[in-house]
């Protein structure tokens, strides 16, 4: 593999692992709060007892997340199952994930000539340093292992490198994403081109895929397990799966992805420093912030790729039901607001059935 083709896998998964940032499911009535313990995303000295890679790249980020309940309704959980890709079954608690996410790092990273089309989103040559994506994620079972995590249906992205990793199996496609920010208010959308120009295209073709608009509020109940530090601190964080190609397999990748401070300290650790020990913004976080957050969706899954050079498959194509038969496709419900500063640490995806899996 060429170094050009290198730094594109390499950029590629870093603009969707680090969207990736998804909050976990509340601790249900009866269940342990306790995070379970998945190898290299939990302490250093598990990636040499594993021989496991990880690749660590530093930046900041601004998350907005929230999760979307299935109704309660049995036609909800019939769309489910059919939304499920191959290879994966209902989890305990099916759910959606929706995000929204910019990722900016310190310095440019050059890309060499001979990679088509490597232009930042903002016009210049190289790669750009800074990217917005929004994403639905859907819980999920893995058949072959009965480990529940999260996989992705839908990333909108704008930035080129960003949706070249449509062809490493994550499910891109091209949309004018834009992400504000106000002391108390973060919106965030994800809008498809109806002819994949901006701002030339007509406004009558556009689709807003996904939106979030956050407002803050402090006794908006919390979305995440009381140890939400510790999923974030990298001790316990869930798996993310993914086909190759993108929605059909045979190829199943399975991918842990911690976010870190930018000195993980708990992480080489193995976590048996005291909390005083994690201290923003060197080796802490500062706390998410709780709110309420108006969440829209597009029920259509077939007007997502309108604006993209590759279809990206519906999972839904072929029944009856859309996103509207599943979730309320304009709600609010409770959200949070992360501003990181921190550098990103993340593993390598491991094949867990396809050509190099079992």
């Amino acid at each position: 593999m060429g170094t050009a083709r290198r730094t594109l896998c390499m950029l590629s998964m870093v603009a969707v692992l680090a969207a990736g940032l998804a909050v976990v499911p509340p601790a249900q009535a009866g269940e342990s709060a306790e995070p379970q313990r998945h190898g290299c995303d939990d302490a250093a000295r598990d990636c040499v007892e594993q021989q496991q890679g990880f690749l660590p790249i530093p930046g900041g980020a601004n998350l907005i997340a929230a999760y979307l309940p299935v109704r309660n309704h049995p036609k909800a959980r019939r769309a489910y199952q059919a939304l499920l890709p191959p290879g994966f079954e209902l989890p305990a608690k099916p759910v959606f994930n929706l995000l929204a996410f910019e990722y900016h790092a310190g310095a440019r990273v050059p890309v060499a000539e001979d990679v088509p089309g490597m232009l930042d989103p903002r016009g210049g040559a190289g790669w750009g340093t800074h990217w917005m994506e929004l994403g639905l994620q859907m819980r999920v079972k893995f058949s072959g292992t009965g480990e529940e995590g999260w996989y992705y249906i839908a990333i909108g992205t704008d930035g080129n490198i960003a949706y070249g990793g449509i062809d490493l199996g994550y499910a891109k496609y091209r949309a004018h994403t834009t992400f504000d920010q106000w002391p108390d208010r973060w919106r965030a959308s994800a809008t498809v081109l109806g002819d994949g120009t901006y701002p030339h295209a007509d406004p009558d073709t556009w689709t807003t895929t996904m939106a979030l608009d956050w407002r803050a509020d402090e006794r908006a109940p919390a979305p995440v397990a009381s140890h939400e530090r510790d999923i974030w601190a990298g001790r316990g964080a869930d798996a993310e799966f993914f086909l190759k190609p993108v929605h059909q397999g045979p190829e199943t990748h399975r991918l842990l992805r911690p976010f870190m401070p930018a000195v993980p300290a708990q992480w080489l650790a193995g976590g048996a420093l005291p909390d005083a020990a994690e201290v923003p913004p060197a080796t802490g976080f500062e706390p998410m912030r709780p709110g309420w957050v108006h969440v829209q969706l597009e029920p259509n899954l077939d007007l997502y790729d309108h604006a993209s050079e590759q279809p990206l498959p519906n999972l839904l194509a072929g029944t009856r039901y859309t996103l509207a038969d599943i979730v309320d496709v304009d709600t609010v419900v409770p959200g949070v607001a992360w501003r990181l500063e921190q550098g990103i640490l993340f593993t390598q995806s491991t094949v867990v059935r396809g050509s190099d899996g079992q």
